[in-house]
């Protein structure tokens, strides 16, 4: 019965934390994340994004709107992404995901979260709630700034 808890808390453990993730520029190391930008684009637009627009993402992301060009292109050239331009302003795009940008988000997604499983299996559940509270609280912290 401990056990199931247990597994029950660092699921959901695991999930706030790639959702701190996402927040931040800092990724967890290994093939994954050798572009972090481009990881923490992806995953943006899986999260149950369509047709975002770029200033949006941008936003979203605290993205300065030359890094976001250049990660677009970057996207674009893999084939992860497509821009479309808007039929109603030809100055904005809208940016979805390609099924392969799906399939290569997913694995990125998947990566972080056996990084944080482990993180937080080694931390013990106790140490895991308390990092993963106070890493909420930084990052509302740093929103409301």
């Amino acid at each position: 019965m401990k056990k199931e808890r247990e597994g029950s808390v660092l699921d959901e453990l695991t999930e706030r934390l790639v959702r701190i993730h996402l927040n931040r520029s800092a990724s967890p190391p290994g093939e994954i994340f050798a572009n972090s930008g481009e990881g923490r684009l992806l995953i943006y637009l899986l999260q149950d994004k369509s047709d975002v627009l770029v200033g949006e993402m941008t936003r979203d992301l605290n993205l300065s709107t030359g890094r976001t060009a250049n990660l677009l292109r970057q996207l674009e050239a893999k084939a992860y992404i497509r821009r479309v331009q808007c039929s109603d302003d030809r100055r904005k795009y809208t940016v979805s995901l390609t099924e392969e940008g799906r399939k290569k988000a997913e694995s990125v997604y998947r990566g972080i979260r056996v990084y944080d499983r482990s993180l937080l299996e080694k931390l013990g559940e106790e140490d895991a709630e308390y990092l993963v509270r106070i890493l909420e609280k930084s990052m509302k912290i740093l929103q409301d700034n």
